[in-house]
């Protein structure tokens, strides 16, 4: 199954940070942080930031790198989900082949097709609502999310309900075909944010797997000049950066 979807494609990673300093966020939430590249580039919003990594072998490496949390960046050994309770995490074995493998660690196994051995390990699961609510200690007025958790975002974005209406942005990746086992697609994750009042509002370059920027539905009513601006913005972005390769390519090839 190949993407549908009718939105601007954009940088979504662009757009993210750009709304989610526009939209007044004061926390952003780094979910599946992996290395915590993007947790670092999220410090210059001005928003405190709070990274959930599940995989043990990454999060010990985080562990051990002092500039994160010279960076101020809060690090979190949970697995987001929509239950708190112990859960069964599948680590990907990295010791025979590329280091990226580490991303693909999931709470889903991989489809029956997978080609990556897996071990599991045992992992605390937090809903996001009450998670925040716990950490905060004093609810923030925004919130920001960035979701990536490699096929578990439909039950991760189940676990925001309790604070939907102090959301204002959502990143997340989505799937239009299932590369982990009993995960939901991109049609299951556009009507749940729907319900729970979010509007898609541009995507990332991709077919089978994407990036989606959903905004809260109350912040698209008082600040949809700020949004459309931005995501032209977030379009021309991409598309400078689509030329600009393609002339590097062509002068390679001639160099």
């Amino acid at each position: 199954m190949t993407a549908d979807v009718a939105l601007p494609i954009v940088s979504s990673e662009f757009l993210f940070r750009s709304l989610a300093k526009h939209l007044g966020a004061e926390v952003i939430c780094d979910i599946g942080a992996f290395d915590c590249f993007h947790s670092r580039r999220f410090r210059a919003t001005g928003a405190r930031v709070i990274a959930l990594e599940a995989n043990p072998v990454n999060f010990a490496v985080l562990e051990r790198d002092a500039s994160l949390a010279a960076a101020g960046i809060e690090l979190f050994n949970y697995a987001a989900w929509n239950r708190d309770e112990e859960i069964t995490f599948n680590v990907v074995d990295t010791a025979r082949d590329a280091e990226w493998r580490n991303m693909i660690s999931s709470i889903r196994e991989r489809s029956p097709d997978n080609r990556f051995p897996s071990k599991p390990v045992s992992v605390r699961a937090v809903r996001l609502d009450s998670f925040l609510t716990d950490v905060l200690a004093g609810p923030a007025r925004t919130i920001a999310l960035w979701i990536d958790v490699e096929g578990a975002a439909y039950e991760v974005l189940e676990g925001i309900e309790r604070i939907r209406d102090r959301v204002c942005l959502v990143h997340v990746e989505v799937e239009t075909r299932a590369f982990w086992q009993g995960q939901r697609l991109w049609p299951d994750i556009e009507t749940l944010l729907k319900q729970l009042g979010f509007t898609p509002i541009a995507r990332r370059p991709g077919e089978e797997q994407f990036d989606v920027v959903f905004v809260n539905d109350r912040w698209l009513e008082r600040s949809r000049a700020v949004v459309s601006g931005n995501t032209l913005l977030a379009w021309a972005r991409l598309r400078a950066g689509l030329a600009r390769n393609k002339l590097r390519s062509l002068l390679g090839a001639h160099g």
